[in-house]
């Protein structure tokens, strides 16, 4: 027996059981890297795999089946027909267009669209109290730093080549800030030495709650990976577009004129674009699920803002509410900043409400499809009222597509968009492959179309959703979903480890009523907004409408 009353096994006593549960919070980065590459197969292998198993169980000799009169064909998978979509022009400064190839574009020999100037800012290395930094990692962050304020520049970034350094403990990093903002500081740049999530988290709580500065973190052992000038003039090109959109610049743009360019219905039309996600642990009152809206603040549809809350269950219980009780205040929030930066009010809103089951749909369509109107109504007061098409995304599920290439099979390629057979045939959704594939079997991403006010076509709504794939600023690639959902997710699970404060909803009125509910035994389909007690997420009045996300 221990201090904490633990009982110690010796070691060779114990043996690991198979198909455990791995907590991936007590895995290394390093650890987390190797199990994902090892559990990477690429497409032939896993349609190899998938045609042996299935001819292996021997279906169709199942009694079970045969009483219900079922047969399964394992002797090939099901062929459906895709299309192959257009991608967009990206648009970077003086109008120099590059062309999109296989899902990526090349920045280089291009300014960035709109660019910041960094007057004052510091280079601090946080210590991970196991080691000191030993002289070669001093060298190559000397390198690191030589070269960062002249790539930068070459995309339009004016960073002050004189700068400071400092080496600090991970007890002082509230101070360092501290002093950081104090002189005037505009930005800091954290170097992180080894594996320590704890400093990370106190850097951004710090940084945007307490006193409004905008970081960027590093990983000490990434920069030491690029071990050539090339390699590591890459990493600095995805830093500047970081940093870049951080501070207010816009790095590139796509144009979605084309999409509708024989659609008169669009002339004039101002669009916002709405991502939303819910990010859940195992639920109880000390760990809330976090919900999270970011919607686009720009014309151009790069500039986004965000706004999140936490929601949790009443006394404790142990369960979780997927739609956003806060739906209705942050999205009316948001939409007063669309109007107080553009100097107009969006016509056609497109919400991407990402994971969501299709036992919530109509859950969404009573709440957070009615609270996005109660919020412009709000908002509008006596002008028209914009149009709303919401589209929840789904990207985890068991739908894999192969593409025959000859001999070979392969990935579909980015922009393949499957709708038809496989979906359902009188409501409006999609499977779409917005990405490629860089390593194993790609996971396409499914939408499901709730409410289309605006009136899409199939064709619009995927070529808008494919191109919105290639505005997030943080890579130059085709991602998974359109930036908003992404940010979204992004924001729901950095704004778990900040402060908390209450939160005057709308529909904090009944939490009277709230309180002396008994949800014991509850079944979460009978759960309503009333067992959720929410709070909002602050972060610093100097940051707030800053893509601090990113």
């Amino acid at each position: 027996k221990g201090a904490q009353n633990s009982s110690y096994i010796p070691i060779e006593l114990c043996f690991v059981e198979e198909w455990q549960i791995v907590d991936r919070s007590l895995m290394s980065t390093e650890q987390n890297a190797e199990k994902s590459k090892r559990s990477i197969l690429l497409p032939e292998v896993r349609f190899n795999k998938t045609m042996t198993i299935a001819a292996e169980r021997n279906f169709n000799n199942d009694p079970y089946l045969k009483h219900l009169s079922m047969t399964i064909d394992t002797s090939e998978m099901v062929q459906v027909k895709g299309r192959v979509l257009e991608p967009p022009n990206i648009v970077y400064r003086n109008n120099r267009i590059v062309s999109v190839t296989i899902g990526k574009w090349l920045m280089k020999g291009n300014l960035l669209q709109q660019t910041t100037r960094v007057h004052k800012w510091e280079m601090i290395l946080v210590k991970d109290g196991k080691r000191e930094p030993g002289h070669m990692d001093m060298q190559k962050l000397d390198e690191f730093c030589n070269m960062l304020p002249e790539t930068t520049r070459r995309y339009g970034i004016q960073m002050n080549p004189r700068f400071d350094t400092k080496i600090i403990s991970p007890h002082q990093i509230r101070q360092c800030i501290y002093d950081l903002h104090a002189n005037g500081g505009e930005f800091g740049l954290f170097v992180l030495i080894g594996d320590c999530p704890e400093s990370y988290q106190t850097i951004k709580r710090c940084a945007l709650q307490e006193f409004g500065i905008i970081t960027l973190c590093c990983d000490l052992g990434s920069i030491r990976k690029q071990n050539n000038p090339g390699k590591l003039n890459a990493y600095i090109e995805n830093i500047a577009q970081k940093m870049n959109a951080r501070l207010g610049g816009i790095n590139s743009t796509v144009s979605f004129k084309k999409i509708f360019v024989d659609q008169p219905k669009t002339n004039g039309d101002v669009f916002m674009f709405i991502g939303a996600d819910v990010s859940h642990v195992v639920v109880s009152e000390r760990k809330p699920s976090i919900a999270a809206v970011v919607a686009s603040v720009s014309p151009t549809s790069t500039q986004y803002i965000c706004r999140s809350s936490e929601q949790r269950p009443l006394k404790d219980k142990k369960y979780s509410l997927e739609v956003i009780k806060d739906f209705q205040p942050m999205t009316r929030d948001l939409l007063h900043v669309f109007v107080q930066t553009n100097k107009q009010y969006p016509t056609k809103i497109v919400v991407y409400r990402d994971g969501v089951d299709e036992g919530h749909f109509q859950k969404l369509l009573d709440n957070e499809v009615q609270a996005l109107k109660n919020a412009c109504i709000e908002v509008y007061g006596n002008r028209p009222l914009p149009k709303i098409t919401f589209v929840v995304i789904k990207k985890s599920h068991n739908t894999r597509f192969f593409a025959p290439n000859g001999q070979r099979i392969t990935n579909m390629a980015a922009g393949t968009v499957i709708d038809t057979t496989i979906v359902h045939p009188r409501q409006f959704d999609f499977y779409l492959n917005s990405h490629a594939g860089a390593l194993g079997t790609n996971v396409c991403s499914y939408y499901h179309v709730l409410y289309n006010e605006i009136e899409f076509t199939s064709d619009e709504l995927q070529q808008l959703t494919f191109w919105l794939c290639h505005t997030d600023v943080r890579c130059t690639k085709a991602v998974k979903c359109p930036a908003a959902a992404r940010y979204a997710h992004t924001v729901a699970y950095h704004s778990r480890y900040f402060e908390k404060e209450p939160y005057q909803s709308s529909s904090s009125s009944s939490s009277q009523h709230q309180s002396n509910r008994d949800t014991s035994g509850q079944d979460e389909d009978d759960l309503t907004l009333e067992d959720i007690k929410s709070n909002l997420i602050m972060v610093n009045k100097n940051v707030k409408n800053m893509m601090w996300f990113t």
